[in-house]
């Protein structure tokens, strides 16, 4: 018997549960839980808010692992056996069919209708498919990395789902040397893309927020533009333009998850920018756009960005490995030091629907 923590989607709090030991068909695994997340995706699931979702679930969608039982033989992605006893991570998105029109001709294997996200889209009834347990199963499909010893595992999990995210949003918006960036929300999701534009050559990246908590831990990141969207846009308005010789921003991010933010993003770009929207993982209601002022006549280019795909996984795992002239892989070392034990899982989500916490890792088991 090992525990696990599941929610209903209907606001309550974490239920603790007593789960069996799964049987394993050919190619599965069993991992021991060494760490997970509690993400702004797992608000969204307290409170019934994403469409879809089979409750009850076990949460956690970024996971590392020891592997405990195997069977049959497993390599990773980059082919390399995979062993009892070695620390692994994997991709959350599995189940892509790799026949449809979305992941053939599309390129788009995000939208494939078989398409599955472990701690979202499958009930506790399937087994522990999520990391908020003490074990994880990990199906015969699943995309594993064993993790280089250069990254430690409170690394991987402060990087999270929001580092891949953000990968795909950089990827999405095509950064451009000396733009200017700005980025809606200073979260985990807002301060990954704070990071990447920084190292892609952005001149500036001023970051909004209502939070002062989450502005000051920007400002120890070293991002020097923040502004305080409380009160208000006008002081964003009035930075853009002088940063920009009034033009606006070259591009901007939304990463708040409020609907809000879409019309005030839209009219802090410049004509010609780019909007990258991130953050509306769950429907949160409609906002007024003016299809003339916000996007025609500004000549506006909008991308949206719904979950990642293998390759933003494999350039995670290099990212925080690998260091680079531009680009430190301890900085996410700075967002890995709120820690809360498995059995503190609820306090861990109010905090994080509070604002409080930038970070909220669940450390489970000890790693030696």
């Amino acid at each position: 018997m090992f525990i696990a923590y599941s929610l209903a989607g209907d606001g309550s709090n974490p239920e603790r549960r007593s789960l069996e030991e799964p049987d394993l068909e050919d190619g599965e695994m069993l991992l021991e839980t060494l760490m997970t997340e509690v993400c702004g995706t797992d608000v969204h699931l307290q409170s019934g808010a994403m469409g879809g979702v089979p409750y009850p679930v076990i949460p956690g969608h970024f996971v590392v692992g020891k592997v405990a039982r195997m069977a049959g033989p497993r390599a990773d992605i980059d082919g390399r056996p995979v062993q009892v006893g070695e620390i692994l991570a994997f991709l959350d998105v599995h189940g892509t069919c790799g026949y449809c029109w979305y992941c053939t001709s599309g390129l788009t294997s995000n939208r494939c209708q078989h398409r599955r996200v472990y701690g979202v889209s499958h009930s506790i009834s399937e087994g522990p498919l999520g990391g908020w347990s003490q074990k994880v199963l990990i199906k015969a499909d699943v995309h594993c990395a064993l993790l280089p010893e250069s990254l430690p595992p409170e690394r991987y999990i402060a990087g999270g789902c929001a580092l891949p995210t953000a990968i795909h949003a950089l990827e999405r918006a095509s950064v451009q040397l000396h733009d200017l960036v700005l980025v809606q929300g200073a979260g985990p999701v807002g301060l990954n893309i704070a990071f990447l534009a920084r190292a892609c050559g952005a001149k500036e990246v001023i970051i909004l927020d209502h939070s002062s908590e989450r502005l000051n831990t920007a400002e120890q990141l070293g991002f020097r533009q923040r502004v305080c969207t409380r009160e208000g846009l006008e002081a964003a308005e009035t930075l853009a333009g002088a940063m920009s010789d009034g033009r606006g921003v070259d591009v901007v991010f939304e990463a708040t998850g409020s609907p809000q933010a879409i019309p005030e993003g839209l009219s802090l770009v410049r004509d010609g920018g780019r909007y990258i929207v991130v953050g509306q993982y769950a429907d949160r209601g409609e906002v007024m756009v003016s299809p003339h002022r916000h996007i025609n006549k500004k000549h506006v280019t909008i991308h949206g960005v719904w979950g990642i795909e293998l390759r933003h996984f494999r350039r995670m795992i290099q990212i925080l490995s690998q260091p680079t002239p531009t680009l430190d892989p301890a900085i996410w070392d700075a967002l890995a030091t709120k820690q809360y034990p498995l059995h503190e899982v609820g306090k861990a989500l109010d905090d994080v629907r509070r604002g409080i916490v930038t970070k909220a890792i669940l450390r489970v088991r000890a790693s030696s």
